[in-house]
């Protein structure tokens, strides 16, 4: 299966688990810092999990979509993530991101997620 189908996959179900978070309380990208930090040390727990979780959807959802709105309306990609892209990458360049951007960390965990690789992989 392609990244394109996942992505396709899955958006629905992130779309729809958006209305249930805004009921709830939302993960920010500080509380998703702190679980990445675990992630990051090699810790396996729900903390850890979540993060990686998070980071590869983030990313595959921004992907897909950059795809389809190139292929439907020539719009260029922002977002260049290399093929050999790994989990525990997306985890550096994040906790990297987020601890040099403490302002931010209120805002919602995907806003971080995109934020941080927008900066480190953005299309030339």
């Amino acid at each position: 299966m392609t990244k394109l189908q996942i992505g396709c996959l899955t958006l629905p179900f992130l779309l729809c688990s958006q209305n249930v978070m805004a009921e709830s309380n939302v993960t920010t990208t500080g509380e998703l810092m702190n679980y990445c930090m675990a992630a990051d040390n090699i810790q396996v727990n729900f903390g850890s999990g979540y993060c990686m979780g998070n980071i590869s959807g983030a990313l595959l959802m921004s992907t897909s979509h950059q795809v389809y709105m190139s292929n439907e309306y020539g719009f260029k990609p922002t977002l260049c993530i290399p093929e050999n892209w790994t989990i525990g990458q997306g985890i550096k360049v994040f906790l990297k991101w987020a601890n040099n951007h403490p302002e931010r960390l209120h805002e919602p965990d995907y806003a971080g997620v995109y934020a941080s690789h927008l900066d480190a992989f953005r299309c030339k």
